[in-house]
């Protein structure tokens, strides 16, 4: 992430570091391990001012940071149940609690993992209500423990400030950063989760969070699903679900309907006939959508020129005119949607303004710095890079030679990321590649066609395969090699090898160490203990 006020990157890794570089040379400044723990770091926002770093973790807790120093200012995470304690409590009062209150006091969530099974009963409730229910298995229920975190979103709305986190225990978490508030613990938990997120909300983990003001709030999910909520009331304002496109094949089992990435074309909010929100996916394809009249698809186009590889990070410019997104590949493409989708449905893909390869892995993060047109990607090969808007290579942070952004002689362009250059994937189309042929046939295809031309002509040559040459050899001739040493009157390397391998020569007798002696030290003299005498007329002399 990219931090303007201070002019600073701020990235983040699985072994729970965080580093803060500096954007005009990519050197490091500062660094502080352990802000989760053992847990990985899988999220982070700024606040409103940029001054406060928000981390989201794997053990399912949010930290908020004074980045410049590692201190850690606050915790948020869920309140933990006691079950001790509440199920006393059931004890005490249900006698007194209706049926409905009863059967919702005594549910227990036993847990495990997903092979875990819990079952739910009723006990003794009073005569004149008595009412037999029947035993019912439920759901396999999630450690706590493992709920990671999985986006972060700051928000600000009506003069109050909130951060909403959503992860793997499917719900919208919300708390309160009120300067003003009266709380002054370190840990913090949630408010009141929405009635209908409970009972109409996301099914699956919960991988994204957008936010457009005023108060619109859009999330998705892992079975693809994207709800648009309204953050005054609470309530689903659009539910939106992509139909699969056209000869479309799945590339994995789940169906590829995960979506990494929402985000908002902010100056678009208020025209209810435009496409206002972009998801990355379901089914590797990028969607425009309009989220008015309970929500209408506008556009869907595939994001990725490699065959299987998903949309893994969008990102925008701050018109909304250029669209960048980064697919598992590390290939990073920019889009000209100016324009695109503000009227009417789109059947097209948007103009691709320029494309290249950035990593040798997915993309995870794409940050945009406007006002120096550049931008910063980091991926899952653990590298975080620079490049100009038109695909020039800047440099990597962390290398031996520090740039300067206002001096392009110290740019790494035209040179490319040496792991890109050497991987497979970023070779260029070639007839032997794209049509498995073989280099006979390459070299004689034009012959042959001229042959075919001319009347008369003989039946050209056939193609001859090149092929490994095969060997057969069954264990007694492996036996027989070994008693001939075939080695001895080979020629070559090996040969060579034997011959100047040099030989160890005995030449009798003990060696070296075995010749040294060893003898006891002599004792060392104990020193005279000087004998001390005062002189009156000598203040200093002490000694004889």
């Amino acid at each position: 992430m990219y931090n303007p006020s201070f002019k600073q990157v701020i990235t983040c890794s699985e072994s729970s570091v965080i580093k803060i570089w500096d954007f005009e040379t990519g050197t490091p400044i500062f660094e502080y391990g352990e802000a989760h723990g053992d847990s990985a770091i899988t999220c982070m926002t700024f606040d409103k001012c940029g001054r406060r770093l928000i981390t989201g973790g794997r053990d399912g807790l949010i930290r908020i940071w004074n980045y410049n120093n590692g201190h850690c200012l606050k915790v948020l995470q869920k309140a933990v149940k006691d079950k001790n304690n509440n199920e006393e409590k059931e004890k005490d009062t249900e006698e007194e609690k209706t049926v409905e209150e009863i059967r919702a006091i005594r549910r227990i969530r036993t847990k495990g993992r997903s092979k875990s099974f819990a079952n739910f009963f009723l006990t003794s409730v009073p005569e004149e209500n008595e009412v037999k229910i029947p035993k019912r298995e439920m759901q396999p229920v999630v450690e706590e423990e493992n709920e990671e975190i999985c986006d972060l979103a700051y928000v600000e709305m009506n003069r109050n400030r909130y951060i909403v986190g959503v992860g793997w225990d499917r719900r919208i978490n919300i708390y309160s950063d009120d300067l003003a508030d009266s709380n002054i613990h370190h840990i913090q938990h949630p408010l009141p989760n929405w009635h209908d997120d409970i009972n109409r909300g996301h099914k699956e983990d919960i991988l994204s969070v957008a936010q457009c003001p005023p108060n619109l709030l859009a999330t998705a999910s892992y079975d693809g699903q994207v709800i648009v909520w309204n953050m005054v009331s609470g309530h689903i304002f659009a539910h939106l679900k992509s139909p699969k496109p056209e000869e479309y094949e799945d590339q994995s089992l789940d169906g590829d309907l995960s979506i990494n990435k929402l985000v908002f074309l902010q100056s678009r909010a208020y025209k209810k006939d435009a496409a206002t929100l972009i998801s990355s996916g379901p089914r590797a394809h990028i969607h425009f959508w309009n989220v008015f009249q309970g929500g209408k698809l506008m556009a869907q186009y595939p994001g990725s020129n490699s065959k299987g590889a998903m949309v893994s990070v969008l990102e925008v410019n701050k018109a909304n005119t250029v669209l960048i997104s980064g697919d598992s590949c590390g290939f990073i493409y920019l889009w000209n949607i100016d324009g695109y989708c503000l009227k009417h449905r789109e059947h097209e893909s948007p103009e691709v303004l320029v494309t290249w390869r950035g990593h040798v892995k997915s993309v995870t993060s794409i940050a945009l710095v406007e006002e120096h047109k550049l931008l910063i990607s980091a991926s899952v090969d653990c590298t975080v890079r620079m490049w100009n808007m038109e695909g020039h290579y800047v440099g990597t942070f962390g290398q031996p030679d520090a740039w300067d952004i206002y001096n392009q002689s110290l740019w790494q362009h035209p040179m490319v990321p040496y792991d890109v250059l050497i991987d497979p994937m970023s070779l260029p189309d070639h007839p032997v590649v794209a049509e498995k042929q073989n280099m006979h046939q390459i070299i004689h295809e034009d012959s042959a066609k001229k042959a075919e031309t001319e009347k008369g002509a003989r039946t050209p040559t056939p193609p001859v395969i090149y092929n490994k040459q095969q060997y057969h050899i069954n264990d007694e001739e492996i036996a027989s090699l070994i008693r001939e040493k075939t080695f001895k009157k080979g020629t070559g390397k090996r040969q060579r090898h034997e011959k100047l391998r040099p030989v160890r020569v005995d030449r009798g007798g003990p060696s070296e160490y075995q010749m040294l002696r060893c003898e006891d030290l002599d004792e060392t003299p104990r020193p005279k203990t000087p004998t001390l005498k005062l002189n009156k007329d000598d203040p200093f002399g002490f000694y004889d």
